[in-house]
């Protein structure tokens, strides 16, 4: 089981290597930081969210997500509004725009998969999909 374990170690890693090398170009291409691309993933997950949320997930300090927040407000990719009961809290939301690359960067990324997955045959991406599914129950 352990040399089992080493390959499955192995070859996770040298995928995952593989794909973050090929996500590189195209996160340059979304003109975006990967950071940046995280923070709007956050934001659509819990939106609308408190800026607060933001920052105790990305396990960084409020005056730095407040920078972020303003860099991607100016590019129109997210918009903030205070809460209408507690003016000192801010939510944040995704925009139209944020949408647009989030969209685009997951079109690209399923691209990417489709050409290595595109080695397998019809019963081995059966295979690996269940198993991953089945690795994966519960995560979030």
């Amino acid at each position: 089981m352990e040399v089992e374990i080493k390959r499955f170690h192995l070859a996770a890693q040298a995928f995952m290597q593989t794909m973050e090398l090929s996500m590189q170009e195209t996160i340059k291409e979304s003109g975006m930081t990967r950071t940046q691309l995280l923070v709007l993933h956050l934001i659509k997950k819990h939106a609308p969210c408190k800026l607060a949320v933001i920052a105790e997930k990305m396990e960084a300090k409020p005056s730095a997500i407040t920078v972020m927040m303003d860099r991607l407000e100016n590019g129109g990719y997210v918009r903030r509004r205070h809460d209408t009961v507690d003016r000192r809290a801010i939510f944040v939301e995704i925009t139209e725009e944020g949408e647009k690359v989030m969209q685009w960067m997951r079109q690209q990324k399923e691209k990417m998969i489709g050409v290595h997955l595109s080695k397998l045959t019809a019963e081995e991406l059966h295979t690996i999909t269940l198993i991953l599914e089945k690795l994966t129950v519960g995560e979030d």
